[in-house]
C-alpha cells in the first residue's frame, strides 16, 4: 500500500506538470505511461502469485491432514501388533485369537482408500515441480515412509492369519 501511493503521487505530480505545461509533455506523458503500466504488470503478477500461494497452502493444509490421520492409524495398528500374545494352545483362545487377526487384517485391508488419498494429495502438492526439487523429495519420502508401514502391516497380519 505504501508504493502505491509513492506511485500514485509521482503519477499526479507528472500529470499536474503536463496540466501546466511546465514540462515537454509527449516524453513525460510516455514515461507515466510507461510507470502506470509497469505498476500494473506488477500487481498482476503479485495477484497471480498470491492466488497460487493460497492455492499450495490449501493443498499442502488437505495434504498433512490426511497424512496425519494415517500417521495415526498406523501407529495404532503397529502397537497393536507389538502387543500381540503368542500363539495359544487351547482352542478357545485361538479361536478368539484368529478372530482378533481377521479384524486386524480387515481394518487394515479398509485403510488402502485412505493411503490412496495421501498418494493423490502429494501428487497434486508437488505437480509442476522438478524431481530434484527438495520439498518433492521430502514429500515423497513421507509418503513411501508411510507405504513400507502399511506393506509391514499388512504382511504381519497375513503372516499371522497363517500359523
Amino acid at each position: 500500500a505504501g508504493k502505491r501511493r509513492e506511485v500514485d503521487s509521482v503519477l499526479a505530480k507528472g500529470e499536474e506538470l503536463i496540466g501546466k505545461g511546465k514540462s515537454p509533455s509527449a516524453g513525460l506523458r510516455r514515461r507515466l505511461d510507461d510507470v502506470r503500466r509497469q505498476w500494473d504488470d506488477l500487481e498482476k503478477s503479485v495477484g497471480a502469485y498470491r492466488v497460487l500461494l493460497d492455492e499450495t497452502l490449501e493443498k499442502a493444509e488437505r495434504f498433512q491432514a490426511a497424512y496425519d490421520d494415517f500417521e495415526s492409524f498406523l501407529n495404532e495398528k503397529e502397537e497393536t501388533v507389538r502387543n500381540f500374545a503368542g500363539i495359544g494352545v487351547r482352542v478357545d483362545e485361538i479361536k478368539k485369537q484368529e478372530e482378533e487377526i481377521e479384524a486386524f487384517c480387515v481394518d487394515v485391508k479398509n485403510h488402502d482408500r485412505p493411503l490412496e488419498e495421501v498418494d493423490e494429495l502429494a501428487a497434486d502438492l508437488c505437480s509442476g515441480r522438478a524431481d530434484d526439487d527438495e520439498d518433492k523429495k521430502g514429500i515423497d519420502g513421507m509418503v513411501e515412509n508411510h507405504h513400507k508401514r502399511y506393506d509391514s502391516l499388512r504382511l504381519r497380519g497375513e503372516k499371522r492369519d497363517r500359523k
